[in-house]
């Protein structure tokens, strides 16, 4: 208990020190509360699931700090082997290509605290390969498009989107990304437990927008450390796949009640987006659901 006390002091303490010396003077209120952010490129080796690892044996990902921002934003770039990415025969998708469906983690934050775990509250926005791209249909009948599906994924007092089909905690985007063209992802947590996820284009536009709504009302609902690329899931990377992260400027706001749009909202776009965006591409396979819970031991 004392070693555990130690670990979560020193945890803290660390959350105010580097945020305090990375950022006087910026996000003034939250200069203390940490605002990190993912920037850079990030890789997910081929065979392995944490980025820019190595490791094959009790691996774990970079250290992206903690941010607690009530609204925070990042830009973010796919590689194409992020929309194209196949498994070669006898490898985990070959032998059960329904894995196709597992989301792999993108960006977001735990909730609830900078100490507290983000397998219990957090957000984050999740991504996978298109499902079936040899289909004209998804891409305006272009034949073998690809292109990249998201979606919001949270954990809420320890409860996950699936097996249990808890459809307030998990979203899937319509809009169908493209490798090689920059995106504004954004996120503002209120106090009454929704989590407004949007999408943008590279100049601000929103595209779409989803809401995730938490039961666990905590008081420091917009603290936590941050979380970055993860590929699974029970599959590891088949090719290396990479992601640019950029930093998004812009002032925190105040907390609010609740976002200004109803969290039955599905997010219609204010502008049509670039690339074509359809509605689902394919209806979800009977056998599993599209988007599992990964097996206790994957899950980060």
């Amino acid at each position: 208990m004392v070693r555990g006390m130690k670990f979560y002091i020193k945890r803290l303490i660390y959350a105010v020190a580097t945020s305090a010396l990375q950022f006087p003077g910026v996000w003034y209120a939250d200069a203390v509360a940490g605002s990190d952010n993912i920037n850079g490129v990030y890789t997910v080796f081929a065979g392995k699931q944490y980025a820019n690892s190595t490791c094959s044996f009790l691996c774990s990902g970079p250290n992206w700090g903690t941010n607690g921002q009530f609204s925070w934003s990042v830009k973010v770039t796919f590689g194409q082997s992020a929309a194209s990415y196949i498994g070669a025969t006898g490898t985990c998708f070959a032998n059960n290509p329904i894995e196709y469906y597992d989301w792999n983690k993108l960006w977001g934050k735990a909730r609830c605290g900078y100490a507290h775990s983000h397998q219990t509250d957090s957000d984050r926005f999740v991504w996978r390969r298109l499902q079936n791209f040899s289909n004209p249909a998804n891409c305006g009948n272009v034949p073998n498009c690809s292109g990249i599906q998201l979606a919001t994924y949270s954990y809420d007092a320890g409860t996950t989107p699936y097996p249990n089909e808890n459809w307030d905690l998990s979203k899937t985007f319509s809009t169908i990304l493209q490798p090689d063209v920059a995106y504004i992802l954004g996120m503002e947590s209120f106090s009454n437990g929704t989590v407004l996820h949007s999408l943008r284009s590279h100049d601000g536009t929103l595209l779409e927008s989803k809401i995730n709504i938490h039961t666990n009302l905590c008081m420091n609902y917009e603290q936590g450390t941050v979380l970055g690329l993860y590929f699974g899931g029970s599959c590891t990377a088949p090719q290396s796949i990479s992601v640019l992260y950029a930093a998004v400027a812009g002032p925190t706001v105040s907390p609010s009640k609740g976002p200004n749009i109803s969290p039955a909202s599905t997010g219609t776009p204010t502008a049509p987006p670039s690339s074509p965006t359809l509605g689902p591409v394919t209806p979800r396979p009977t056998t599993r659901k599209p988007t599992r819970k990964p097996t206790r031991k994957k899950s980060i």
